[in-house]
């Protein structure tokens, strides 16, 4: 993957998240620009390909922010065997507890990331799978959970990625 794949991976990661009605639900978004019948209307209100939280937070909600970066960039074959995608669940601490579900809603959206990307194939890689699962604090009022997928196998990958030489052997996780 080079440097300028990353802009249409990235969106194809929030068409995924947008395409999952559990997580859409999971969101429950407070924003006055969501429109529950355009889900589309959650980018930029509360997905994000990028690291964001808006400066001038007044309403409890949740986000999720999608990230990609290059690990141990002095390797061999930087842009095919180091990429990670990182996603970041973060929530108000008022909106954590989901009334109808076990868990919190941090935890119940990361289980829904990990059943839709660990293992998958096809998002510009031949697999992702998940190497972190980190719960953290932003502050006293923000939760998060950061989820690190490694990319793994970028022979071929729909964003004409090629690298003839790579295996997975060559690989360590």
């Amino acid at each position: 993957m080079a440097l300028i794949d990353v802009v249409s991976y990235k969106q194809d990661i929030l068409k995924a998240l947008l395409s999952n009605s559990v997580i859409v639900d999971l969101i429950d978004s407070q924003q006055p620009e969501y429109i529950p019948s355009q889900p589309d209307s959650l980018i930029r209100a509360n997905l994000y390909d990028f690291l964001y939280i808006p400066d001038n937070v007044t309403i409890a909600d949740c986000y999720i922010l999608v990230e990609c970066l290059l690990s141990n960039p002095s390797a061999r074959n930087d842009y095919f065997n180091n990429w990670h995608t990182e996603i970041t669940i973060v929530c108000h601490k008022g909106r954590m507890v989901l009334p109808d579900r076990v868990g919190t809603r941090v935890d119940n959206i990361a289980y829904e990331l990990t059943k839709m990307f660990d293992g998958v194939r096809g998002l510009g890689f031949n697999e992702l799978r998940l190497i972190s699962d980190r719960p953290s604090s932003l502050d006293e009022t923000f939760r998060c959970r950061t989820l690190v997928f490694q990319n793994l196998d970028a022979k071929e990958s729909r964003y004409n990625v090629k690298n003839p030489t790579a295996s997975i052997k060559d690989y360590s996780l």
